[in-house]
């Protein structure tokens, strides 16, 4: 009896390698990808030999979710949960379809809600610290100090930072023009010391602003600068500032948010700035204000 059952089992392993070599050969997924569905099915397998299933047919939601349960209690997060139910969801979508069995179990389950990670932002002191990073005696520290600080007193995005042309730029509003998600325009406001700055370092480039399209940060080549170019330079100045965060260009449209929130600005109004098309996206900012707003109350109220 044993022995027909390891047979039994063993006839469920060999239908996953084929999934695996399936997904690879015919659908060509990379191999970090297929490495993780092993995995996955690997652990199901072990389950499945505890729970002396041995027959696919056998395998119902209920088992599905006994198997997924016990993820649940060993605090494995949500998005490896889900991973683990994508895998399920494709093999035995792949066995369906090749009539190994008439049901799939797993059309009753569902997703888990994501876990939100809250964004990690820099304090004041390590924003003056990454400010004053660059050498302002070069060219390229002049530039990659007004990047930097563009990006902090606006929070637009690196996409829309990149886009940005000298006729963008409005000196006497102290403002730019900035083209966002769906292509959608706005304007932001940069502030007076930044726009001083920018102003000196527009007239300094001595930039064509006739021509309607001159962009407004330009390669040692001469071309516009691209997002991975504007993160290679934060990154250059992380490191020399000896911030012991991984900064990226969305790290300083997070410390933006969060500043000024703390500083009393209303949410609406943030959402405008940052071009969130919904409120639901800016409110995650509201955990990171909720918490000092916590400890202003403990400190200033007599029964904190």
């Amino acid at each position: 009896m044993e022995k027909n059952s390891k047979k039994k089992l063993n006839k469920i392993d060999k239908k996953m390698d084929d999934f695996l070599q399936f997904l690879q050969y015919t659908k060509n997924y990379s191999l970090k990808t297929i490495e993780n569905y092993n995995v996955d099915l690997i652990q199901f397998s072990d389950f499945l030999k505890k729970e002396k299933l041995f027959d696919l047919k056998s395998i119902s939601h209920f088992k599905i979710r006994k198997f997924l349960i016990n993820f649940h209690k060993k605090n494995v997060s949500k998005n490896t949960i889900s991973r683990k139910i994508s895998t399920l969801k494709s093999f035995f979508r792949y066995l369906k379809v090749n009539k190994q069995i008439s049901q799939n179990p797993l059309t009753r389950i569902f997703l888990p809600k994501k876990d939100k990670k809250l964004p990690v932002f820099l304090t004041v002191q390590e924003v003056m610290k990454l400010l004053n990073s660059p050498d302002k005696d070069l060219f390229s520290g002049k530039r990659d100090s007004i990047i930097l600080e563009i990006l902090y007193s606006s929070g637009i995005r690196v996409s829309e930072l990149t886009n940005i042309n000298v006729q963008d730029v409005d000196i006497s509003q102290e403002t730019i023009k900035v083209k966002g998600k769906g292509k959608k325009e706005r304007i932001v406001p940069i502030g007076s010391q930044t726009t001083l700055r920018l102003n000196e370092f527009i007239k300094e480039n001595k930039t064509d602003k006739t021509s309607k399209l001159t962009p407004l940060f330009i390669s040692n080549q001469f071309t516009r600068l691209t997002p991975r170019s504007i993160q290679r330079i934060i990154s250059k100045y992380s490191i020399r500032s000896k911030i012991n965060k991984r900064i990226t260009p969305h790290t300083l449209r997070h410390t933006f948010a969060t500043h000024i929130l703390n500083a009393g600005a209303d949410l609406r109004s943030v959402q405008e700035l940052l071009g969130h098309k919904n409120i639901s996206t800016t409110q995650i900012y509201t955990h990171l204000t909720v918490d000092r707003l916590k400890n202003v109350y403990s400190k200033a109220h007599p029964r904190a």
